[in-house]
């Protein structure tokens, strides 16, 4: 097994070994180097976790783990953020975020979206979205329910596309070091007949 640790709960995250990791093709996890019971260093009570490796098996059986290491299915989860291959955090993502309730009007579309999970989504407006204004930079945290309204460059006019794109970046899901995991949500306008 290749694997290297790119979390260590006593140094932190180690963007010289994720980039190992990447460039030699070996599998990715954390450490707590922990010689104390956790609990004596995490504080559980608010939130807090200790550094997890994630392994992305296709069955409960030690055959398949192996094979989801051997084969890189791997992600770390520490300090609220996620490290793993752009596939895997894709996939990740699309599970903890819901969208609903999309309402179209001539001058705004709002959405509501939900955080699925026990992790905060930090989302950062992204190249491609220019001709459209949402928020800049959000956090939807850990189950919260949130509506964001998307207006063309003058809200107080139609948004006049047809179809756009929000793209943004999850702040805290880094496929590579200083490279976080890029969205898109497409949007289609009905057409007012």
């Amino acid at each position: 097994m290749r694997a290297i640790e790119i979390y260590n709960s006593f140094c932190g995250y180690s963007p010289e070994a994720h980039r190992w990791a990447i460039e030699y093709g070996c599998a990715i996890c954390s450490g707590t180097d922990a010689h104390n019971p956790l609990f004596l260093d995490i504080d559980y009570l608010h939130g807090k976790h200790r550094p997890v490796t994630l392994i992305f098996a296709r069955e409960r059986t030690s055959e398949s783990v192996r094979e989801a290491l051997d084969n890189r299915r791997t992600a770390v989860l520490a300090e609220e953020r996620l490290y793993g291959s752009e596939e895997l955090l894709g996939g990740v993502f699309d599970a903890m975020f819901e969208i609903s309730d999309i309402r179209y009007a001539p001058k705004k579309v709002t959405l509501t979206v939900v955080n699925r999970s026990s992790v905060p989504l930090v989302l950062k407006k992204a190249a491609g979205s220019e001709k459209i204004v949402f928020p800049r930079d959000m956090t939807i945290y850990p189950f919260e329910r949130t509506t964001i309204a998307i207006y063309g460059l003058d809200n107080k006019k139609p948004i006049g596309l047809e179809r756009f794109e929000m793209n943004f970046t999850v702040e805290n899901f880094l496929t590579a070091p200083s490279t976080p995991l890029r969205r898109s949500i497409g949007f289609v306008m009905p057409r007012n007949d």
